[in-house]
C-alpha cells in the first residue's frame, strides 16, 4: 500500500463499500467523514486519500468498485464493470491528450508574452 494512512482505513472503507450497490451508492465525501469520525489516524483522512485508496483496491483487484455522479459502490454486474472500464479509458485517452498538447509546448520556444498577444488576436 502507498503509505500507512491508507493502509490503516481500506478495511474500513472494503467495509462501507460491501454495504453499497448500484440502488445505494455513497458519495466520498461521506466515507471520508466516517473514516475521520471512527477511527484515529495520524492526519485526517481526506478525498485524495479516498482516491489514492480505492486506486489501489482496484488495481490489486480487491472488490470491483464503480464511481458515478452519485458516488461509489460495488458491482458485481459486468454491465457495471464494463461501463467503468470504459469511463477509466476516456479519461486515460483524455490525459493523454493533455500530456500531448505540454509536449508539443516543450518542443517550441515558448514566450509568454507571444502567446499572450496570439490569444489576444483570436
Amino acid at each position: 500500500m502507498e503509505n500507512k494512512i491508507h493502509s490503516q482505513a481500506m478495511p474500513f472503507i472494503r467495509i462501507i463499500l460491501l454495504m453499497t450497490d448500484k440502488t445505494k451508492p455513497i458519495y466520498g465525501q461521506e466515507i471520508v467523514d466516517m473514516i475521520n469520525n471512527k477511527i484515529h489516524l495520524e492526519r485526517r483522512f481526506t478525498q485524495i486519500d479516498l482516491r489514492k485508496t480505492i486506486n489501489y483496491m482496484r488495481k490489486t483487484s480487491q472488490l470491483p468498485i464503480v464511481a458515478g455522479q452519485k458516488g461509489y459502490y460495488v458491482s458485481f454486474d459486468k454491465e457495471d464493470i464494463a461501463a467503468q472500464i470504459q469511463s477509466l479509458q476516456s479519461r486515460i485517452n483524455s490525459l493523454n491528450e493533455a500530456k500531448q498538447g505540454l509536449q508539443s509546448l516543450m518542443n517550441t520556444e515558448i514566450d509568454k508574452s507571444n502567446m499572450i498577444e496570439a490569444l489576444l488576436r483570436n
